[in-house]
């Protein structure tokens, strides 16, 4: 237990030492000049305790930039540590509504006592219940206002071989003022005209603020602190801010308003040494990168955990890596990268694992999980884990992988070697002589166990060629259906789930069209709601005209321009996006069009490929049950002409249906890659 007293003197540092930082590579990016304060007396300190200053760059940005920089860093903390996961906050004094009732009642009495009480959370309804561990410690820093106060813990990446660790973060604030006359001349009326006087009259404006951070590990000893945080007793940010004079001219000084330094609260028993001083210039370095980006306009492009909190999807992951990746990367057979395609498949199947939980439940509590299909499932290490996790399913690729060789028996039960042809190409091109042989695992039987129900087919081209194992692509209603960097798959997985009436999973990779060529993906704006409001609105429209197989009015909906161009999903002006951009936004264009409410996530894998579309929830005119396969059917034709004559691909379905299959063929005879 720590206790709200004050640290423990530090050594003294007064005598001359040698400089523990070298400083000559760091300066001038970005206006980042490093300067080191270790040979001076600290310019901050508490009473009763000795601290270090140890380095500090001058800054050109506001003091509310460098709030919201602390801010995100405490509950961030994986951006300056890469051993660190995540942060869990406990208690955050502006959320705790029980300490602002008090405060306002109290307000009347004196708010200044309010702010620079030792305990400011003394009254807090939800303090008073925490553990005596997680508890915020207490600390008095002479002239400055108390602000704020967080209790965390530092959760790392590895927690089977580091520890987490609580701590707290105050934040505080002091302004120095100055008294000045002001004269202003004013015109009093007097008999004959006006004449000028001058009032004088007194004023303050604020010359200097000091906005500090202190960080306190929740810890007695320096072996109790892990190695991702300085082991300090304590850790202070300081923002110091000369706000411009009222009666300086623009430009008249060259000296930068603020100052940005960090300092240590050293254990009595340990001396700074260069990890510590470098591990301060790191931080210095990424608070001041923060803060210029945010005085830059900066906006966050990139958001993750949209779909599942961080928290879960990072303890099944971890729990994942700890139970299969040594296993795993020892077995690997293939001449990929192992760790790289281990740990990008682990954080897969925890996403996945974490979606289904909130989709079907836990795999070992029930039995409403309809199953999954791993459509080019590569390695097979997706539909490996998955399995051994408890969650029924199939995979197939069309080209069979050595790594299969290795996984349990039953697992190699679950994954085959097919290519996909889906039936709406079959119908419309050459393929013959088709024979149902065995199949893939997935519809539950009478004893609520998963039957067989994949048709595999043995097909022969019209070219005359030998024949291969094919699948049509429709699968159980409600069967989860995997695109994991599928590729040709891609722009088809929607329509196969459209088809199948069934939810999905799609992880772009390399950008093809729908012939399995090649081809740069059309860009849409991030609101993919437009264009497909206004095609479903066409579909409904044409609703009585669709059940009796009449498809020219909702075709004319799609190429015959009624979807406006303003309606209709544009690049952005002015800027080339990227073709993996450009393919992710596609992919929920078709999503959408298809009456799925597209959901995306970032997902935390080790690949820059990481963008998954989901569509696991119907427009209501779409949901399960609304409309019939032939009335899909449908839709999906309606969509494939459309994108073909917006794409000036210059193909009909039956050509179409030519392409993929010679490109399928080829596809069989290459070598597997991952």
């Amino acid at each position: 237990m720590v206790s709200n007293s004050s640290f423990a003197m530090s050594p003294d540092i007064s005598s001359a030492h040698p400089s523990v930082l070298d400083l000559a590579q760091e300066k001038g990016k970005k206006g980042f000049i490093p300067q080191d304060l270790t040979q001076q007396a600290p310019i901050f300190a508490l009473p009763d305790e000795i601290w270090l200053s140890i380095v500090a760059t001058p800054c050109n940005f506001v003091p509310q930039y460098f709030l919201d920089v602390m801010d995100n860093l405490i509950k961030h903390p994986e951006i300056s540590s890469t051993h660190l996961a995540r942060a869990e906050i406990f208690w955050d004094s502006e959320k705790d509504a029980s300490l602002l009732e008090n405060e306002l009642e109290e307000q009347s009495i004196s708010s200044d006592r309010i702010r620079e009480r030792i305990l400011p959370w003394s009254n807090s309804k939800f303090v008073k219940y925490m553990s005596e561990e997680l508890k915020p410690i207490a600390i008095c820093v002479p002239g400055y206002q108390w602000e704020r106060t967080i209790t965390r813990r530092m959760v790392p990446r590895n927690q089977q071989l580091d520890k987490s660790l609580v701590q707290t973060c105050h934040f505080f604030r002091s302004a120095e003022r100055q008294h000045h006359k002001t004269g202003v001349n004013a015109q009093s009326q007097c008999e004959g005209g006006y004449a000028q006087r001058d009032i004088g009259f007194h004023a303050e404006r604020i010359t200097k603020e000091n906005y500090l951070v202190v960080y306190i590990p929740h810890t007695e000893t320096p072996d109790q602190i892990p190695w991702y945080h300085p082991a300090v007793r304590a850790l202070a940010f300081m923002y110091t801010w000369y706000p411009p004079s009222l009666n300086s001219s623009l430009g008249q000084s060259s000296r930068s308003p603020g100052t940005l330094s960090i300092h240590y609260s050293m254990f009595s028993d340990t001396t700074l040494d260069t990890r510590l001083a470098r591990t301060a210039l790191t931080l210095l370095r990424i608070i001041h990168r923060h803060g210029i980006g945010r005085a830059d306009g900066y906006v966050k492009r990139v958001h993750h955990d949209l779909v599942i909190p961080q928290a879960r999807f990072q303890d099944t992951y971890a729990r994942l890596k700890v139970k299969y990746a040594k296993r795993l990367i020892g077995e690997w057979v293939e001449q990929t990268d192992p760790a790289k395609h281990v740990f990008e498949d682990l954080g897969i199947a925890a996403f996945l694992i974490e979606l289904w939980k909130d989709m079907y439940g836990s795999a070992e509590k029930n039995k409403n999980f309809p199953g999954f299909v791993d459509i080019g499932c590569g390695n097979g290490v997706l539909v490996n884990v998955l399995l051994q996790e408890g969650y029924e399913g199939s995979g197939f690729d069309a080209r069979s992988r050595k790594s299969w060789s290795v996984f349990p028996e039953y697992v190699r039960k679950h994954i085959k070697q097919m290519i996909l042809i889906p039936k709406i190409l079959q119908d419309a091109g050459k393929v013959h002589a088709i024979t149902e042989t065995s199949s893939l695992n997935l519809r539950r039987n009478g004893d609520g166990e998963l039957a067989d129900v994949f048709s595999q087919y043995s097909a022969e081209p019209a070219t005359g060629k030998a024949t291969f194992n094919t699948h049509n692509g429709t699968f159980p209603s409600g069967t989860f259906i995997i695109s994991n960097h599928a590729d040709e798959l891609t722009p088809w997985t929607p329509i196969l789930a459209h088809l199948s009436d069934s939810p999905f999973i799609a992880i772009p990779c390399c950008s093809h069209d729908f012939s399995g060529a090649r081809s740069r993906a059309p860009t849409f704006s991030s609101n993919t709601s437009s264009m497909s409001s206004s095609m479903l609105s066409a579909s409904d429209a044409s609703e009585s005209n669709l059940a009796k197989g009449d498809l020219k009015t909702l075709r004319s909906k799609f190429t015959s321009g009624e979807v406006s161009e303003d309606s209709k999903m544009k690049s952005k002006p002015n800027s080339q996006p990227s073709a993996y951009s450009s393919l992710v936004s596609w992919v929920s264009h078709l999503t959408s069009s298809l009456g799925f409410i597209p959901e995306s996530e970032m997902l935390r894998i080790p690949s820059t490929r990481n963008a998954a579309v989901l569509g696991r929830c119907r427009a209501p005119r779409f949901e399960t049950g609304a409309r019939d396969y032939e009335t899909r059917r449908r839709d999906v034709e309606a969509l494939l002409e459309c994108e073909i004559k917006r794409r000036s691909i210059g193909l009909n379905l039956e050509e179409l249906s030519t392409q993929w299959i010679e490109k399928a063929e080829k596809l069989r005879a290459k070598k597997g890659e991952h």
